[in-house]
């Protein structure tokens, strides 16, 4: 697995997004770095800024009107807010904003993330450009978002154009008739949003059901 190709997404692709991550409380659990489930309600939302030191962090209330405790990713192994699974990367690319949204939990992992990137620390930004395959840094881009995949959060590659159609038909291949569609490409990197909704749904979005006509 090329982990460390991970980061050309992260300044150079735009992406709709899989899940707005917005500043909100739900009813979950948090994993620690040994496995320990403790339950509760969560509020996290994708770093705006990234700092200046490694990692995120959310916040953790027993009950909805217990105080709230600051809980940094470095803590966590995984946590679940409502619906949503997110799990904690090791992966030093990440470490400024560690944290994943589970798309699909298959044998091959599908997996979102985003996060703003303004103000880049430099030291960063050197690290990124040495990982990028003759792509080009760009220190003032507002915000980067990006699929992944791999077998676990630690071994990632990311999703573009050119794997789409091999990736999501290895992901997939439960459903012979999504597959068969997705050979068609019909659907790109930019309608994975459609994609998902026709496999979670078996419902083809209005959009990619008149691309077929």
């Amino acid at each position: 697995m090329r982990t460390i190709l991970l980061v050309l997404c992260i300044l150079s692709v735009t992406l709709s997004a899989k899940a707005q991550f917005g500043k909100r409380w739900a009813a979950g659990n948090y994993y620690d770095t040994v496995g320990h489930k403790t339950a509760g309600f969560i509020s996290w939302k994708a770093p705006e800024k990234l700092s200046k030191k490694p990692g995120d962090h959310l916040f953790f209330k027993s009950n909805e009107k217990a105080d709230k405790n600051k809980i940094e990713t470095s803590q966590l192994r995984s946590f679940t807010m409502g619906k949503d699974s997110f799990v904690v990367s090791q992966l030093k690319e990440l470490n400024y904003a560690p944290v994943l949204q589970v798309v699909m939990d298959k044998p091959i992992k599908l997996y979102y993330w985003s996060a703003e990137i303004v103000n880049l620390p430099f030291a960063v930004l050197g690290a990124v450009g040495g990982a990028l395959a003759g792509g080009t840094v760009i220190s003032g881009m507002s915000s980067g978002k990006a699929y992944f995949y791999g077998q676990n959060c630690n071994e990632l590659n990311t999703l573009t154009n050119k794997n789409f159609v091999d990736v999501m038909c290895n992901i997939m291949a439960d459903k012979p008739d999504v597959v068969e569609i997705i050979k068609t490409k019909r659907f790109k990197l930019k309608d994975i949003d459609d994609l998902l909704t026709y496999y979670n749904t078996g419902l083809m979005p209005k959009k990619s059901q008149d691309d077929i006509y």
